[in-house]
């Protein structure tokens, strides 16, 4: 930028560009490459005998050589567009990594990335690449894409049916931000076929707890959310009414509720739903969430 240039006026297009460039020449290549490492978190760029196998798969996505990649990654390395820890490199800032990924997905067809990102690629990029499609919920293919993951034979549910149950929850996780209404209805549905996933049984409430508890922020999902962790608190043994989930389904969600009163009349739907079962546990717990009020 010129000494007499004010950064609020710039566009945000014109403001990347310049971020990018730095009065450097237009690069197709670069901004190819750029795209496709920032499609994941942070990637590997060379192992001990040659380049990354994580840097040969993305650069098949936008159809580029290893050694292109490689010497791409450097350059945008030395315009501090990326950092390096170790054997580990990352495209940063992540504004800037964000709006490559958006723009990626945009270039690349869907197919392409489907051949080279799907259950069967190493679990790490894996769930780098979740991590990043988690933050892009302004990008139609982004969106997209996770929604594919979630069908029948995509990407998570092959992976559980696989048996890689733990991988499948994390990438279920670092999706759930720009697809939440889907995530609750993937849930429901895995629920159906599994009676003790929604249950203290399942090795992951922690996480599903965890995913619930903040997916009850988005709008109207409060209720819903409110209702599978009551599933996992209806199975706690006799004598353990005090334990994080418990806190969960009580505490969290008075504060939430507190923060955000103008739903008050979705709350008390679902305290009188609980308050009328007949099940003791049901009871009980309903009491537990009138008395914190």
């Amino acid at each position: 930028m010129e000494k007499n240039e004010n950064i609020s006026r710039l566009k945000d297009e014109e403001l990347f560009r310049r971020l990018f460039y730095q009065r450097h020449d237009s690069d197709i290549g670069l901004e190819k490459a750029a795209e496709a490492l920032s499609l994941v978190y942070s990637f590997q760029l060379e192992s001990e005998n040659d380049f990354s196998e994580e840097l040969k798969l993305l650069g098949k996505i936008v159809m580029l050589p290893p050694h292109e990649m490689y010497r791409f990654s450097k350059k945008l390395q030395e315009r501090n567009l990326a950092q390096v820890r170790g054997i580990w490199m990352a495209i940063l800032p992540h504004p800037i990594a964000n709006r490559l990924a958006c723009l990626a997905l945009q270039n690349v067809p869907q197919s392409n990335v489907v051949k080279f990102i799907n259950s069967n690629t190493e679990p790490r990029l894996l769930k780098s690449f979740s991590r990043r499609i988690g933050y892009l919920n302004d990008s139609k293919e982004a969106v997209e894409l996770a929604s594919l993951w979630l069908k029948a034979d995509g990407v998570i549910d092959l992976l559980y049916k696989k048996g890689n149950v733990d991988l499948s929850i994390s990438l279920l996780v670092n999706i759930a931000p720009i697809i939440p209404n889907e995530v609750i209805t993937y849930l429901k549905q895995r629920a159906q076929l599994d009676a003790t996933f929604l249950t203290r049984n399942n090795p992951n409430y922690i996480s599903i707890t965890r995913l619930l508890r903040s997916l009850a922020y988005e709008d109207g999902l409060f209720s819903q959310c409110f209702e599978l962790l009551c599933s996992f608190a209806l199975t706690e043994k006799k004598g353990k009414r005090t334990t994080l989930l418990e806190v969960y389904c009580v505490v969290c969600f008075s504060f939430i509720y507190q923060v955000h009163m103008q739903h008050w009349i979705g709350e008390l739907n679902v305290l009188a739903n609980l308050w009328s079962a007949k099940m003791k546990a049901k009871e009980n717990l309903g009491m537990s969430y009138s008395v914190n009020h």
